[in-house]
């Protein structure tokens, strides 16, 4: 999955590569994955993305809102 809009590096940006990452995944997910392992996979997914602004949670901060999970 492809997804191109606004500039690199803004939080539009950072939403869209995550929306198609997701889509992506799940089109490559195996059916009988538990639910434990799909979520692992999503998060993991997730890693690297980056946008406009960084977002706070103890202890570092995440680099864009959809990288801003518990392993943050």
């Amino acid at each position: 999955m492809f997804l191109n809009v606004g500039k690199a590096g803004s939080d539009v940006s950072a939403v869209s590569e995550a929306i198609g990452r997701l889509m992506s995944l799940i089109l490559r997910m195996p059916g009988s994955l538990p639910a434990s392992e799909r979520i692992r996979w999503m998060l993991d997914e997730m890693a690297g993305i980056g946008g406009g602004r960084r977002w706070v949670s103890a202890p570092s901060a995440c680099s864009a809102c959809p990288t801003a999970s518990p392993r943050c």
